[in-house]
């Protein structure tokens, strides 16, 4: 597929002028619900990451999750978190399934650090650790919970910077209650070779720690 093609089809159901503003998109990623785009912002010439949701209305949970990513985004603001920059708006609202959630863009994430086997210095491992212990007590101070951290959600640029990612299945301390509806909060969060051992034993009383 030609770059304009793969563009157009990137963008399709957003608004001319909401996708205007972005060019040079290339894509970069792609998982079972969404495609990721690196591209440049003309407005105020950066490069930005673009994701697109498809269908996201098709499942509750799933719409819920990115309602709650980009409510708990909008708040956030750290230099070690992820910044929502924007929503490309689509054409229609009547009839829109799909949404373009702009974000700063990363080069990679610790994840692929890890897995590229190369030895990492002692200074930068205290400098990625400096900055994620930074990012999570700004989510923390602001009653946060985000329940699914992982290297794969830490993401890093070349130059050492290290943002914190993914919010979709974060919450707000006070909504940890179980007493308020025992049902509605599961110890099944966090990727499972990463989950703590309270939640792995089944503990539906938790919070930061």
């Amino acid at each position: 597929m030609d770059p304009g093609a793969a563009t157009d089809a990137f963008f399709d159901g957003a608004s001319p002028e909401g996708r205007a503003r972005y060019t040079d998109v290339q894509l970069i990623g792609q998982g079972a619900y969404s495609v990721v785009a690196r591209a440049m912002d003309s407005r105020k010439n950066m490069p930005v990451a673009i994701k697109r949701i498809s269908e996201v209305f098709y499942d509750a949970h799933e719409a819920k999750k990115v309602l709650r990513e980009i409510r708990l985004l909008r708040d956030f603001r750290h230099p070690n978190i992820i910044w929502l920059h924007a929503l490309v708006p689509p054409a229609s609202m009547e009839t829109f399934n799909d949404i373009w959630i702009v974000t700063d863009y990363m080069d990679g994430d610790l994840r692929r650090i890890i897995k590229s086997r190369r030895e990492i210095e002692p200074l930068k491992v205290r400098l990625y650790m400096a900055q994620l212990v930074a990012a999570l007590h700004h989510v923390h101070a602001l009653d946060g919970v985000h329940r699914d951290l992982k290297p794969a959600n830490v993401l890093v640029s070349r130059k050492g910077n290290l943002k914190l990612c993914d919010f979709g299945l974060a919450r707000l301390a006070d909504c940890l209650d179980p007493w308020r509806d025992e049902q509605a909060y599961t110890p099944k969060v966090v990727t499972l070779w990463y989950r703590a051992p309270e939640l792995l034993l089944g503990a539906r009383r938790y919070g930061a720690a």
